[in-house]
């Protein structure tokens, strides 16, 4: 099968796999590279410190594209996206997520982009993707819907209140010389890294998407969204991070404040939510925040803390703890 763009062969991609403990799927992640109508330049395969065959699963295989090993200590997924996209020279970088797939015409379309003249200031360039099970198989997950690709374009303002690009770190393909400038992935957030960039690449440039579903996410029945703790301490390091970089003209978002009331108010014992938010955010955000609060979110801060002690009545969150 021809590319879908077969012009766009004159432009070299690097695409970074970052894997921990991934030996159920890493082949299939790195077969669905192989099989690209447009073949990357090199796959690298960065191993976070896994402990099961995963290593084992990488040496033997024998493919197309050339392929990269690398291992290091374990130190989290943007610690290994950074060593994968810094080891690498194209001029291009995509990553896949050790348990996603690609569709063979992913890079291909993705790459079609930059062969318009108009889209040279365009940095990141995303896809649609489809919800995959444990088999492989396309599923769909009641009450997470599909956020289709919709931002293109200078998208900074549109993107700060929530992460609505599509498809998270597998479905994108990013200019190196953008990740060199914004300094790749923040490796101190533990989760809403991808945000993280995506906003710092913004601020700067432009981004666009092919409007085809490219990429299959796997779904788990664990992970970050499931932990309630763990994702609020991320979700508070990340608000204070941009609390201090917004420029004083931009207002946080008032999505960001109703997010840390629900915090709130599943938060047990009740006074874990403001230790934590206390310890992890800066007093500048801190300030900034409750500025913005005063100003414009009065009415509505008054009402839902008043509520915290019926809703916590209601969701009885200790329970949830117990089990």
């Amino acid at each position: 099968m021809a590319p879908l763009f077969p012009q766009a062969k004159a432009r070299s991609v690097d695409v970074v796999i970052p894997v921990y403990n991934g030996a159920p799927h890493i082949l299939s992640a790195i077969e669905s590279v192989d099989r690209q109508d447009l073949p990357a330049k090199t796959i690298i395969v960065v191993d976070d410190g896994s402990t099961d065959a995963t290593p084992d699963i990488i040496r033997h295989y024998h493919g197309v594209t050339p392929l990269r090993y690398l291992r290091q200590e374990n130190r989290g997924l943007s610690a290994a996206r950074n060593t994968g996209w810094r080891a690498g020279h194209s001029e291009f970088v995509a990553f896949l997520d050790a348990d996603d797939v690609w569709e063979p015409q992913k890079l291909s379309a993705q790459m079609g982009i930059w062969d318009h003249s108009m889209n040279q200031k365009v940095d990141l360039v995303y896809c649609g993707y489809h919800s995959i099970d444990q088999a492989g198989q396309t599923v769909t997950i009641p009450g997470r819907p599909i956020i289709p690709p919709q931002l293109r374009g200078r998208v900074f303002e549109a993107l700060l209140p929530k992460n609505i690009v599509s498809g998270s770190g597998s479905a994108v393909v990013i200019r190196r010389a953008a990740l060199h400038v914004t300094g790749g992935f923040d490796e101190s957030l533990r989760a809403l890294e991808d945000w993280d960039l995506w906003l710092r690449i913004a601020q700067q440039s432009e981004i666009d998407f092919v409007d085809r579903d490219l990429v299959g996410i796997r779904t788990h029945s664990g992970g970050m969204q499931q932990d309630q703790s763990r994702m609020m301490t991320a979700t508070i390091d990340f608000f204070s991070r941009w609390l201090e970089r917004l420029p004083d003209k931009t207002q946080p978002p008032s999505g960001w404040v109703k997010t840390l009331v629900r915090y709130a108010g599943n938060s047990w014992p009740p006074n874990k939510f403001w230790r934590t938010l206390n310890t992890r955010m800066s007093p500048t955000a801190r300030q900034r925040l409750a500025d913005f609060i005063r100003r414009d979110m009065k009415a509505y801060a008054a009402v839902r803390f008043a509520s915290l002690p019926i809703e916590l009545l209601i969701r009885r969150p200790w329970r949830q703890q117990r089990s």
